[in-house]
């Protein structure tokens, strides 16, 4: 992807501030400070998608959004590493229920760590760039309290990426010809072809993404083209 400009960095800064303070209900201002502050497309690139989430989330599934811990003025959290809510992050509320928590940057527990066991090492998580969960997790969260887990690529699509989807999909799951029910009742999609229901969603800016939908949809992976602009 071409590096952004600082006139493009703020334009599209400056966009999702205003379509996450509409839904969130907190001032363009308080949005801004928790973005990222310099031109790190991929780091921004998250944070467009994030309001991208948010929105369809908002204005497709009804869900109620609320943006906690603005006051201190911290960016969202952009290194991976368990939940930590000293950073901001968002409620989500069905029917005046608390539904979900979404973060970013949050490692969770694999599949393949809950058959083995022991002491979590490095092969023991993966990190999500935007992770929508179950209320109330803490630490390092499991593969099963996961609703969506959502990678984000502001750059070409290679076969070589689609294979590390395809195997992160892998350590969320097991396959389930025909599908099951996920928690969504509209939007991402109400059911999918992997227990646990989770719902993931790879987006990146390459429409070459496409080429690769039908053949992902089979494993229960969502891809997306969406561009940055």
């Amino acid at each position: 992807m071409v590096p952004l400009s600082t006139a493009d960095f703020t334009r599209i800064k400056d966009t999702i501030s205003k379509s996450l303070s509409a839904i969130a209900a907190v001032t363009p201002a308080a949005i801004g400070h928790i973005l990222p502050k310099t031109e790190v497309v991929g780091k921004l690139y998250e944070a467009h998608v994030l309001s991208r989430m948010i929105q369809d989330l908002h204005h497709i599934e009804g869900l109620k959004v609320d943006l906690i811990g603005t006051g201190g003025r911290v960016m969202l959290k952009q290194k991976g590493g368990p939940i930590n809510r000293a950073f901001p992050y968002f409620k989500l509320y069905k029917k005046g229920i608390l539904f979900a928590e979404l973060f970013t940057d949050t490692y969770f527990s694999t599949l393949s760590y809950s058959d083995i066991g022991g002491t979590l090492e490095r092969s023991s998580y993966h990190e999500l760039d935007i992770a929508l969960l179950k209320p109330n997790c803490a630490g390092t969260p499991s593969f099963d309290q996961v609703f969506i887990a959502a990678e984000c690529k502001a750059t070409d699509m290679q076969k070589s990426i689609f294979r590390e989807i395809l195997g992160f999909r892998r350590e969320l799951g097991c396959l389930v010809p025909g599908g099951i029910p996920t928690n969504f009742d509209h939007w991402p999609e109400t059911h999918i072809r992997c227990n646990p229901a989770s719902v993931h969603i790879f987006y990146c800016t390459d429409k070459t993404v496409d080429d690769y939908k039908e053949n992902a949809k089979t494993y229960g992976i969502v891809l997306k083209h969406e561009p940055m602009s």
